[in-house]
């Protein structure tokens, strides 16, 4: 009946940016972000973000849970630890999203490089 929608969520310094692949985009300060040594700095804000951003992005109340691809967009000498890419992913299951991929040290995708990640 439904098919799952594909959210790509863009996490800067400071705000979060997500667009559902098939329309709509919401962008969202996040005090968590903001940390002067990483990108993750509060965990607990972060997710709380991420929960808004997917809630508002989501097609309905009955639809299946998005998948998502999650950006960290600011590129950093080395890439990122596997602890800072575990705390966002665990981030963002605690928005209630199963499936997510994490996309580090690139530019930001287009639509098409988005569903590229999930094949």
């Amino acid at each position: 009946m439904f098919s799952r929608s594909v959210i790509y969520i863009q996490v800067h310094r400071g705000y979060v940016s997500a667009r559902r692949i098939d329309g709509g985009e919401v962008r969202q300060e996040c005090a968590g972000l903001n940390h002067p040594r990483t990108l993750m700095g509060d965990f607990f804000a972060i997710e709380a973000c991420f929960r808004s951003a997917v809630a508002q992005l989501k097609p309905g109340f009955l639809a299946p849970k998005p998948v998502v691809v999650m950006h960290l967009v600011p590129q950093v000498e080395g890439d990122y630890t596997n602890v800072e890419c575990r705390a966002f992913m665990e981030a963002v299951h605690g928005a209630r999203i199963r499936l997510c991929r994490l996309v580090t040290n690139s530019p930001p995708l287009s639509d098409d490089q988005v569903s590229a990640v999930l094949r």
